[in-house]
């Protein structure tokens, strides 16, 4: 080989690497890329109600200063075991059986 057909190569071979690079990169930016974003954001969309929900169920059974499901739920059985003891007195003084 001369001196310029190895210039000649060398320069064929960098054409190709950068020729390769563009296609490498114009795919990326103009398919995968917005593949990508277009993948995103149908994810998100199933997602955030789902999200929405679990954040509701979680606030409603977690304590919370008796905000939530769970601590009415307790209370209610709390002010019912105390009616029913009222009850039950009221009837054994009353003559009733309990």
């Amino acid at each position: 080989m001369t001196g310029n057909s190895v210039l000649d190569f060398i320069i064929t071979i960098s054409g190709l690497a950068s020729a390769v690079g563009a296609i490498l990169k114009f795919g990326q930016t103009w398919i995968v890329r917005p593949l990508a974003n277009e993948i995103d954001e149908r994810i998100e969309t199933k997602l955030r109600p789902l999200r929405d929900d679990l954040a509701h169920v979680r606030r409603e059974v977690s304590v919370d200063s008796g905000q939530s499901l769970k601590d009415v739920v307790n209370q209610t059985s709390r002010d019912v075991a105390v009616l029913t003891g009222r009850f039950e007195e009221h009837l054994r003084q009353s003559g009733g059986t309990p």
